[in-house]
C-alpha cells in the first residue's frame, strides 16, 4: 500500500516537471499556454479522481 503511495507520489513529481518545461517552451515560442494548461489541468484532476476511486493497484 504504501509503494503505491510512493509511486504515484513520484509520477505525479515527474509530470510536474513535465508540464513546467513544457510551459518554458510554449512561451519561447510566443504561444499563449492558457489553453494548454486548461485542458491538462483537467486531465490531472480526471486521473486523480480516478485513482481516488479505483486506488492503485501494483501487482
Amino acid at each position: 500500500m504504501a509503494l503505491g503511495g510512493v509511486i504515484t507520489l513520484i509520477g505525479f513529481i515527474i509530470v510536474g516537471i513535465v508540464l513546467g518545461l513544457e510551459q518554458l517552451i510554449l512561451k519561447s515560442i510566443k504561444f499563449n499556454p492558457k489553453p494548454v494548461w486548461i485542458i491538462e489541468t483537467i486531465i490531472i484532476l480526471l486521473l486523480g479522481l480516478y485513482l481516488y476511486k479505483n486506488g492503485l493497484s501494483i501487482g
